[in-house]
C-alpha cells in the first residue's frame, strides 16, 4: 500500500463512549491541518457508540468507522485501523480526550523539519473532576526521553505523531492492552530507525477520571512487566539505557502517566 505523503491517520479505538466521542471527534476535524482520516474503530460497545460514530461519518468524509464483532481490547482494534490507514503520518487517541486545534499542524512541521525524527509527542494537560490538576513537563529532546521511555513517563504515547516513512511497512503492531506497555514496546523497535521528541507546547487535554481505554496493573504486575519489556529491548532492540535509569522509577516518586 503506497502512503499519501500529505495525509495524518487518526486512530481511536472506541468502547461505551457516547457520552465523550462527540467532543473527542470534533477536536479532531476543527484542526488547522486538513488533511487527515479518523478511523474509529468499535470494539463491540453496548451502549450507542457505534451509532454515534455512523452519525459522525455521515456529517464529515474524512471519518471511517470499522466494527469488531465482539470486545478484543485496544491492541487487535489499533491493529486492525493500522490495514486501513493510508496516511504517511499516524497518530493513536484515546476516544475520552480533546486535542488542541494546531496539534497536528505543528506535529507534522516538526517531523519535515526535523527528517531524523520518527516520532514527536506533545505536553499535556490533566483533568479531574472538572478541574485542571496539573500540566506536564515531558522533556524536548531525544537524549532526555531515552532513559526512561521503558516506563512511560518521559511522553504521553497517544499524543505521538509517527513518520511512517521511516519505518518498515509492519513494524506498528500492538500485542498487549496494558498501559504503557501496549505503547512502549513499539517506540523501544522504532528507536532503532530514528529519535524521539515531544514540543514544549501543551496541545493535548487529558480526562483522567473518563472510562480507561487500557488495561491496569497492579504494582507487582508493572515491574514485572517492566522487567521483562526490558530484558526482551535489550536483546532484541539494542535499547541501552543506564541502570539507574530504569531503577528510577521503582525508588523515587515519579508522576507518571498510568491510568
Amino acid at each position: 500500500m503506497k502512503l499519501n505523503e500529505s495525509l495524518v491517520s487518526i486512530i481511536v479505538p472506541v468502547y461505551n463512549v457516547s457520552t465523550f466521542l462527540p467532543k473527542t471527534v470534533e477536536s479532531l476535524l476543527r484542526q488547522s491541518y486538513k488533511d487527515l482520516e479518523v478511523i474509529l474503530v468499535d470494539d463491540g460497545s453496548r451502549d450507542d457508540t457505534y451509532k454515534i460514530a455512523q452519525i459522525l461519518k455521515k456529517c464529515d468524509s474524512r471519518i471511517r468507522v470499522l466494527r469488531n464483532k465482539k470486545r478484543y481490547g485496544p491492541a487487535v482494534s489499533f491493529n486492525r485501523a493500522m490495514q486501513k490507514a493510508t496516511g504517511q503520518f499516524v497518530t493513536f487517541m484515546n476516544p475520552t480526550d480533546i486535542a488542541s486545534a494546531y496539534k497536528i499542524k505543528k506535529q507534522v512541521q516538526f517531523l519535515r523539519g526535523n527528517p531524523k525524527v520518527v516520532a514527536v509527542g506533545t505536553q499535556c494537560s490533566i483533568v479531574k473532576n472538572g478541574k485542571y490538576k496539573e500540566k506536564t513537563a515531558f522533556p524536548k529532546e531525544h537524549e532526555q526521553i531515552y532513559p526512561t521511555l521503558l516506563h512511560g513517563i518521559s511522553m504521553r504515547f497517544e499524543t505521538a505523531l509517527i513518520n511512517r516513512h521511516l519505518l518498515p511497512k509492519d513494524l506498528i503492531r500492538f500485542t498487549t492492552n496494558t498501559y504503557p506497555f501496549i505503547f512502549s514496546s513499539l517506540f523501544l523497535k522504532m528507536l532503532q530507525y530514528g529519535q524521539i521528541s515531544n514540543l514544549s507546547q501543551h496541545l493535548h487535554t487529558q480526562f483522567e477520571d473518563m472510562s480507561a481505554t487500557y488495561h491496569k496493573q497492579d504494582t507487582k504486575g508493572r515491574i514485572a512487566s517492566h522487567i521483562g519489556l526490558f530484558v526482551k529491548s535489550f536483546t532484541e532492540h539494542d535499547y541501552r539505557p543506564s541502570i539507574k535509569a530504569f531503577l528510577e522509577p521503582f525508588t523515587t516518586p515519579v508522576r507518571t502517566m498510568f491510568r
